[in-house]
């Protein structure tokens, strides 16, 4: 049985190998991106992350880690947008409730002065 510290030892390796297989990939592409093979830079480095994890699935558990903590922070972002958008259309519905109410109020009003008037010049 192999002992702690080598296992580390091999991860790191295996870890190290892969950054290196996907910056060769990225600057092979990168070249390609500028004989005219790919729209954009981005277009170049996406398509390398995607040959690398083909080329070698182990790789991608590497890979992965970065995407994660993104997308954890943009989740909270939008977790908060999601609350601000709720609480504003909660305070914008209850306000055209009042709204809705006093108007409904000023329109009984009119209406009890107008029949007022009519029964007074009858």
């Amino acid at each position: 049985m192999p002992k702690k510290s080598s296992i580390r030892q091999k991860n790191i390796r295996k870890k190290s190998d892969c950054m290196a297989l996907l910056k060769d990939k990225i600057s092979k592409n990168i070249s390609e991106y500028k004989d005219g093979i790919y729209a954009s830079r981005q277009q170049a480095i996406a398509v390398s992350y995607s040959q690398v994890k083909k080329m070698s699935p182990y790789c991608s558990r590497y890979m992965k880690r970065s995407s994660r903590k993104i997308s954890r922070k943009v989740s909270c972002k939008s977790s908060k947008k999601r609350s601000r958008k709720i609480s504003r259309k909660v305070s914008r519905k209850s306000s055209q409730k009042r709204s809705r109410k006093s108007s409904q109020k000023r329109s009984r009003k009119r209406s009890q002065k107008r029949s007022r008037k009519t029964s007074r010049k009858m």
